[in-house]
């Protein structure tokens, strides 16, 4: 009888670890409906796959959304995931609206431009000249700033006039603006301007494409990875926290599609037009370009100090521009 007795103890001691271990692995679907938003440009490339099919999964849909750059803090903290510049995603997690972030999405599409043609551009070639560049205040600039700095170049800023053994830096409102700079240029002067533009400028014989910013930062730093945490996804901190397997979904879809959009350059832009026909993306659009826009997914959480390298550069060159302080790695803003 009792050992009858123990081998029913060990049968249903037996059941009971088979279904506890079959419960702990039982993969949790990701499921319902969620909104994500993306600015204009080379962070829209992110969207594409969602902007040709909503339906993630059979039980997970993503609805997406482009707004022009002006909009996009607005749009962010209405939804559930978004794409925005790094610096504004620590704004918006320093401020206490609810976000964390997910990704880095993209990774620099800054390229140093030129009226003149040099194979063998250095940064030293940048002294006594005027170096152009678009977007005042955001991270891109701040990453050539800090580029400079790191190699021990002075900086004159808001200065066309050249000096010696320097470099002067003047800003421009946009691309066109700057393409202008290089057009009416007498003397050699240089140039910060982003993919699209870089390879229209090319083509049309305005200028030369004299180094790739993303790799020049890359030797700043000594990092594993090639550019620096442009735009990055951002997530409600409740989903987060909630629902882990719709963030790991999502931030797999972009993931997966990163090759897919390189290949497929003209749907990918199609497919944005289609939610957002005011796009400034060119019609035409080719590999070359969407590969520049550099879209490549790192997780927040394992790529902490790739990511916080970029908020530390505009951190040191102008502190509100992450909204007064760098998030720490335990702060809870990398998921």
């Amino acid at each position: 009888m009792k050992k009858l007795l123990i081998v029913a103890l060990i049968v249903i001691l037996t059941l009971v670890m088979v279904f506890a271990i079959g419960c702990k692995d039982k993969e949790v679907i990701p499921e319902g409906e969620y909104s994500i938003v993306s600015p204009d440009g080379a962070p829209a490339f992110a969207l594409a796959i969602f902007a040709k099919d909503s339906m993630v999964s059979e039980t997970l849909k993503v609805n997406p959304k482009i707004v022009s750059s002006t909009l996009i803090r607005a749009e962010a903290i209405k939804s559930d995931f978004a794409i925005v510049p790094a610096n504004m995603a620590s704004i918006i997690f320093n401020a206490n609206e609810g976000y964390c972030m997910a990704a880095a999405v993209t990774n620099g599409n800054m390229f140093i431009v030129s009226n003149r043609q040099n194979t063998e551009f250095t940064l030293n070639d940048l002294k006594g000249h005027v170096l152009y560049s678009i977007g005042q205040g955001s991270v891109p600039a701040f990453i050539m700033l800090k580029t400079l700095t790191n190699a021990g170049i002075e900086i004159v800023e808001n200065s066309e006039t050249p000096v010696e053994g320097k470099v002067a830096v003047q800003y421009c409102a946009d691309g066109q603006a700057l393409l202008a700079k290089l057009k009416t240029a007498t003397d050699t002067v240089y140039g910060n301007l982003a993919e699209p533009a870089v390879t229209s400028m090319v083509a049309k014989n305005i200028g030369f494409r004299v180094a790739d910013l993303q790799t020049l930062w890359q030797a700043s730093t000594s990092s594993d990875i090639k550019g620096f945490a442009q735009a990055v996804l951002i997530v409600k901190k409740e989903i987060a926290q909630n629902h882990p397997e719709v963030v790991d979904a999502v931030i797999n879809a972009i993931k997966n599609s990163e090759e897919y959009i390189v290949e497929h350059a003209q749907e990918s832009r199609d497919n944005i037009a289609t939610i957002y026909p005011e796009t400034t993306l060119p019609a035409t659009m080719v590999a070359g370009i969407v590969r520049n826009c550099n879209v490549h997914v790192y997780r927040a959480s394992e790529n902490y100090e790739y990511i916080n390298t970029t908020l530390q550069a505009a951190y040191s060159i102008k502190a509100q521009s992450v909204g007064g302080s760098v998030p720490a790695k335990d702060s809870g803003f990398y998921y």
